[in-house]
């Protein structure tokens, strides 16, 4: 990951309500998912998952965010097809 890439991810994880997220955490979350389709980033899922857990937040609520990454990351693609 960039340094970019993972700024958006810290700073979305630092800060955002582990339990609730409030609309500002889900725009910064948006904004990661945005940076890593423009860089074309090979962050897949998983690994996301894993660094969420890492990072304190619930075994649920990681998987819920990779699959939300996930979602996004196949949305965004369908822009360049």
């Amino acid at each position: 990951m960039s340094a970019d890439l993972i700024s958006k991810l810290n700073g979305f994880s630092c800060t955002a309500n582990k339990d609730i997220l409030h609309y500002l955490d889900t725009e910064r979350f948006v904004d990661f998912t945005i940076q890593a389709h423009l860089e074309k980033s090979s962050l897949d899922k998983s690994t996301l998952g894993e660094i969420l857990a890492d990072q304190g937040w619930s075994e649920a609520k990681a998987l819920e965010l990779s699959n939300k990454y996930d979602f996004g990351r196949d949305i965004l693609a369908r822009l360049n097809k």
